[in-house]
C-alpha cells in the first residue's frame, strides 16, 4: 500500500495524531502534515472520499 494511502487512511479513518501516524508509516510528522494539507485542499474530508481516489480504475498506467 502506498504511504500516502496509509497516511490518509490512518488520519481520516482512525483519527490518529500526526505523530502516531508518522510512527506507523515510518515518515516524518512534516510529511503527514503536508499530505493532509494537500488532501484537505483537494476536498478529501473523509476516508470514503479518499479511498475512491485510489481505485484501480482511477490510476493511470
Amino acid at each position: 500500500m502506498p504511504k500516502v494511502k496509509q497516511i490518509l487512511r490512518l488520519k481520516l479513518q482512525t483519527e490518529l495524531s500526526d505523530r502516531a501516524t508518522a510512527c506507523r508509516v515510518n515518515v516524518s510528522r512534516d510529511t503527514v502534515h503536508e499530505y493532509m494539507e494537500r488532501a484537505l485542499a483537494a476536498g478529501l474530508k473523509s476516508w470514503d472520499m479518499a479511498a475512491g481516489v485510489f481505485m484501480p480504475s482511477r490510476i493511470r498506467k
